[in-house]
């Protein structure tokens, strides 16, 4: 197994570990909310 790989994904970790309100923030005002989010879907 190589260490590079878990190596890699630090910064993303990181980033999401110390600004996730405000990733979270920028996704919702970018894109939003669908309308029927949670609503169940008809078969």
């Amino acid at each position: 197994i190589c260490a590079l790989g878990d190596a890699a994904a630090w910064p993303v970790q990181g980033l999401i570990r110390h600004f996730r309100d405000e990733l979270e923030q920028r996704i919702l005002a970018r894109h939003g909310i669908p309308q029927d989010a949670g609503a169940p879907r008809a078969a």
